[in-house]
């Protein structure tokens, strides 16, 4: 085993004096991920400010940038930092500096959540005129990468550190002082692992005397585990704030039920370790901060491995609301209303759920008895965890109603569906988180509730056949297909073998019939099946999918039986008696029918993919065609026809009757019609004494002869094979 040390990163942030340059900060949080090089994270630091502190910095035009601006060179070039060894093998040890720079895009914003008529007091850098409402907080983000690979590999979990002055003034419970935050870097894991982001703000004004909710809203980019706990406030490493009595870590402001942090709710202080919920009723006006601890678990063989821990220091304020109540979050499935938000499915199974943001109340029963409703209008959102969690990429929200319609028929209550279908590979001991935000739109503070709902992938071994395939059965004699499938949690031997099982026109296994098998150690494929018997089209026939390697079985499936199309017989010359003229061959026409012809000893002239095609023949001798069809559902049926390919014979021909020879007499040349089938026979011409003065080929349908070249008179014209007939040729 490894030997863990640790090591100190620690922000010194380049203040002349911290006192002069306190910013009263309310929240922080510092992430890191990985980068392309190995041992280098990009470190990413929050810090949340109180408008009413002394500005970050002062004499400022604009957002800070990464340039320099008078009174702000400090703070705009960047924050020096020192990385320091704070184990037994490595304490005290330099590993050098380096800066964390100004993100100008999201720096200098206020993050409190107002209702849109009104601004609060920050001039976010005195890029617009302040509001009044307060308190107002601004949030500025720095980034930088930090190098970790030259430190000893011993040196396995580092830990990371900002601290400045100075806490809140504004604090009621806790004695401001210095300001630390801290994350921890596990880098001895085979994979570089990211510490997860926080998608809500780390400042939340709450109803006093009002049932409350909060959520981070983690997010891990690695898919790992998340696991929450409460910490404490820190003011440096190792050292705790110090509260004003009779406050305490445990006790860190007023709440129902204090100081019994585990009494039932409505009472206590609760966070969720699974949601990372935090449930509570402030009691009365204070400012406080809760520190939320986030450890990232991964499953290492069988063994859950801690890669890291970050931490969220969150302000808390109270008002009070006047009537205002805080919406409620609460989650239906199958219409039933949910007692809890820790859900269950399996893989490649669906699930959905209703979530609405519910926010109405009851008013004092008047002296007649009857009973009065308010009911705000709330909006709802996610954190949309395919953003950060590929596995659940194809998870959806969507609205139950039309946005549009809503103002006048909408419902009051915003509601969405979430739907996932995990995929194959989603299984894992964890569940999965999403958080959704509920807020009303009271004025000035609007009220919220965050809630996280898990779904837990069960490791059950599974089988699918892939219903997005459209698996049709033909009722014909001979049938091919590819069924998809999928599995989970299979153990995939080398020698496994996946068989398809064809049930009874009943749909009973009983006496199942195979119909296909492939050994693969694929999760993900198909398996070519094919039958040949006849099925009925009014039944019902299921197939289902059987793993060798453990006997888990899919679930059935059932398959449609379409009918064949009938393709009749084809019409035509069964007997050709020319290689150059061309012979029309057809089936019926059908709708919704696509048609495809092959040859044998032949050529398709015209005709391809209708029902009539026109065929030149090769060769004298056998020939075949061929039609087939195939309907929508891809049932085919065929049907050939059988040719034998003939010619007229020669010792028939009558040269007087099947050649035609003009103009006769010529002075210049003699063309021949050939209306038989003697196409590349040879012509001889001849003179009265029997020497040949002319020879060649006959050509189709017609050949032209040139006899410029011979003496005036009577010459004989043969065909090769026709010695004893000839056609007298006169040249003038």
């Amino acid at each position: 085993m490894k030997k863990h040390c640790y090591i100190l990163f620690l922000i010194l942030f380049g203040f002349l004096t911290f006192q002069s340059k306190a910013t009263h900060l309310v929240g922080s949080d510092i992430s890191y991920q990985c980068t392309s090089n190995p041992g280098v994270y990009k470190v990413v630091l929050k810090i949340f400010r109180d408008c009413f502190g002394i500005p970050l910095c002062p004499n400022c035009t604009n957002a800070i940038p990464n340039g320099t601006i008078a009174g702000c060179t400090t703070a705009s070039s960047g924050w020096a930092t020192q990385i320091l060894g704070a184990s037994t093998a490595c304490n005290g040890v330099s590993y050098g500096n380096f800066t964390l720079n100004a993100i100008t895009v999201s720096n200098s914003f206020d993050i409190i959540q107002t209702c849109v008529s009104v601004t609060s007091v920050c001039t976010n850098c005195n890029t617009r005129n302040a509001g009044t409402f307060s308190p107002g907080i601004e949030v500025y983000t720095y980034e930088g990468n930090i190098d970790l690979s030259g430190i000893p590999s011993t040196c396995c979990n580092i830990t990371l550190g900002a601290n400045t002055c100075c806490r809140n003034n504004a604090l009621t419970t806790i004695v401001p002082g210095s300001f630390q935050t801290v994350c921890t870097i596990n880098r001895c894991q085979s994979t570089c692992n990211s510490s997860p982001t926080f998608t809500n703000e780390a400042v939340a004004i709450v109803c006093g005397n009002t049932d409350f909710v909060y959520n981070l809203g983690a997010m891990d980019p690695d898919g790992d585990s998340l696991s929450y706990a409460f910490g404490q406030s820190l003011q440096g490493i190792g050292s705790f704030v110090q509260y004003v009595p009779p406050f305490s870590a445990t006790y860190p402001f007023p709440y129902f039920g204090a100081p019994s942090m585990n009494a039932a709710l409505p009472a206590g202080l609760h966070i969720d370790p699974i949601t990372g919920d935090i449930l509570f009723r402030p009691i009365g006006i204070f400012v406080s901060n809760l520190v939320i601890e986030v450890t990232q678990w991964k499953l290492v063989g069988n063994v859950r491995v801690n890669v890291g821990m970050t931490r969220r220091d969150v302000q808390f304020q109270t008002q009070f609301c006047n009537t205002n109540k805080t919406p409620i979050i609460k989650v239906y499935k199958n219409n039933v209303l949910q007692s809890g938000n820790n859900f269950t499915t399996k893989i490649s199974e669906q699930i959905c759920l209703d979530i609405v943001a519910e926010d109405q109340f009851q008013l004092p029963t008047s002296g007649n008895g009857n009973v009065t409703i308010i009911a705000d209008s709330t909006d709802l959102k996610w954190n949309n965890p395919g953003l950060y969690i590929s596995l659940m990429a194809n998870a959806t929200f969507t609205r139950n109603y039309d946005l549009s319609q809503r103002g006048l028929y909408g419902p009051k209550a915003d509601s969405f569906k979430f739907c996932w279908t995990p995929p194959v590979n989603a299984f894992r001991q964890e569940p999965y988180l999403f958080t959704v935000s509920g807020s009303d739109r009271f004025c000035p503070i609007i009220g919220f509730a965050v809630r996280g709902i898990t779904i837990k992938v069960n490791n059950s071994k599974m089988i699918t056949i892939d219903s997005t395939t459209k698996n049709i059965f033909c009722k014909n004699s001979l049938t091919s297909t590819n069924i998809n499938y999928r599995t989970s949690s299979i153990n995939l031997v080398p020698n496994n073998v996946f068989t398809i099982q064809l049930s009874d026109s009943l749909g009973s296994f009983t006496n199942a019939t195979i119909i296909g098998t492939k050994s693969t150690t694929d999760i993900n494929g198909f398996i070519p099946v094919s039958y040949s018997f006849n099925l009925a089209t009014n039944s019902n026939y299921k197939i289902r999918l059987v793993c060798s390697s453990d006997t888990t079985k899919s679930l059935p499936y059932n398959i449609s039986i379409a009918n064949n199309p009938t393709i009749g017989t084809i019409t035509g010359d069964a007997n050709p008696n020319s290689i150059s003229n061309a012979f029309s061959y057809s089936v019926s026409s059908q709708p919704n029918i696509s048609y495809s012809w092959s040859l044998l000893n032949g050529n398709v002239q015209s005709g391809l993919g209708t029902n009539s095609i026109n065929v030149v023949w090769t060769n004298i001798g056998t020939g075949n065609v061929k039609a087939k069809i195939t309907n929508n559902n891809g049932c085919k049926d065929s049907t050939n026809l059988a040719v034998n390919i003939t010619a007229v014979g020669i010792h028939n021909l009558s040269l007087e009757n099947d050649l035609k020879v003009y103009p006769n007499p010529t002075k210049t040349s003699i063309t021949i019609t050939n209306k038989t089938n003697l196409v590349g026979k040879k012509y001889i011409i001849t003179n009265l004494v029997g020497q040949t003065v002319l020879n060649g080929k006959l050509n189709i349908d017609e050949t032209i002869v040139n006899l410029e070249n011979l003496q005036s008179g009577v010459y004989l014209l043969s065909i090769d094979g026709l010695n004893k007939q000839s056609i007298k040729v006169v040249k003038e």
